[in-house]
């Protein structure tokens, strides 16, 4: 995994592109998969770190494409493609997107990457989504009226997204999530060797019984597999503070077929119960306490797994916010 300084990348993107110039680089943080960096204020590039990451980014780029009939919501559209050796660069002007579809459907599909030089590490860019992070602290200051506007249009992303055909998603390669009870009692496993001898007694007993009574009746893990966000968080909600309305969703590397209450999850983690609820409500769906114990195990579940990686991995950041939820999903089962 090589690093890269804002010089190597603006002479890279400068030497890939004859009709893009790159002046003004930032840096942004990246995650365990990407190098990312901000151009001209106005485009994002990311580099991938690895093999895996490489064949996201090739699905995302297949996925996103097709997802623009489906969602009135804006999403990242890929416009510049290179090759981080330099060995072949293109972009859309030059090389047609309908054949970069058509390759990178075949090098997923038969686990050959050749686009040219693109089998030697590529880079896309894609214009940069204005706004800001949509906290749970600028929602609370916002209208009640531009609240229930904020909710629909989430809620018309996830329910759009939802809606595209499952077929076509395998078809790309996207991954599926099998959240039947199989999923549920590897979590409850984590909890039970990770977090529970480290809680109280009575507290305990509280998740345990949310565990158990959730995975020991079938319809409560029922579902019907749809194409999923698979990290909708308030970091990836983007805000138009000058008009009040959502300027976009980002970060589609988590995207897969799932069940549709994991998106839920997210918003219920950032946001809270009162504005999920505003959600659901727009598409005529009930929070009812089956839906609310799901969200609520989802939630548990991703808490006690950072836990563990964060135990595993030494990494005390991940440890404390998963602490910090599981106390969380604590204090509001004993409300």
């Amino acid at each position: 995994m090589k690093n890269y300084t804002v010089s190597q990348v603006k002479n890279i993107i400068n030497t890939s592109f004859t009709e893009f110039k790159a002046h003004d680089i930032t840096e942004l943080k990246g995650g365990d998969n990407n190098f990312v960096f901000r151009v001209n204020n106005e485009y994002i590039f990311r580099f991938p770190k690895h093999l895996e990451a490489e064949r996201t980014v090739k699905k995302e780029f297949i996925l996103l494409d097709r997802l623009k009939n489906y969602v009135n919501t804006l999403i990242p559209n890929f416009e510049f493609i290179g090759n981080q050796q330099q060995i072949y660069s293109q972009n859309y002007a030059n090389y047609s997107k309908a054949k970069i579809l058509k390759v990178f459907h075949n090098s997923i599909s038969s686990k050959i990457y050749k686009l040219r030089g693109l089998d030697k590490r590529f880079f896309v860019g894609y214009k940069e989504i204005k706004g800001v992070q949509l906290s749970n602290e600028l929602l609370q200051k916002l209208p009640s009226k531009t609240k229930e506007g904020i909710a629909e249009e989430i809620g018309n992303f996830l329910f759009a997204l939802n809606s595209f055909p499952v077929e076509k998603a395998e078809e790309i390669g996207i991954i599926t999530w099998d959240f039947t009870e199989k999923y549920y009692q590897y979590f409850y496993d984590i909890f039970t060797k990770y977090v529970k001898t480290e809680l109280p007694f009575d507290e305990q007993n509280l998740l345990n019984r949310l565990f158990r009574e959730f995975i020991n009746e079938p319809n409560n893990w029922a579902y019907t597999p749809s194409l999923i966000h698979g990290d909708i968080s308030y970091d990836h909600i983007i805000f138009n503070s000058l008009d009040n309305k959502l300027s976009g969703i980002i970060d589609f590397g988590g995207i897969a077929i799932g069940d549709p209450a994991y998106d839920f999850c997210g918003i219920y983690s950032d946001y809270g119960k009162e504005f999920l609820e505003l959600i659901l409500k727009s598409h005529d769906i009930y929070l009812n306490q089956q839906l609310l114990q799901k969200i609520q195990i989802l939630f548990l579940c991703n808490a006690v797994y950072r836990v563990m990686i964060g135990k595993e991995k030494k990494k005390q950041a991940i440890l404390q916010r998963g602490w910090s939820e599981i106390k969380a999903m604590i204090f509001h089962l004993q409300k």
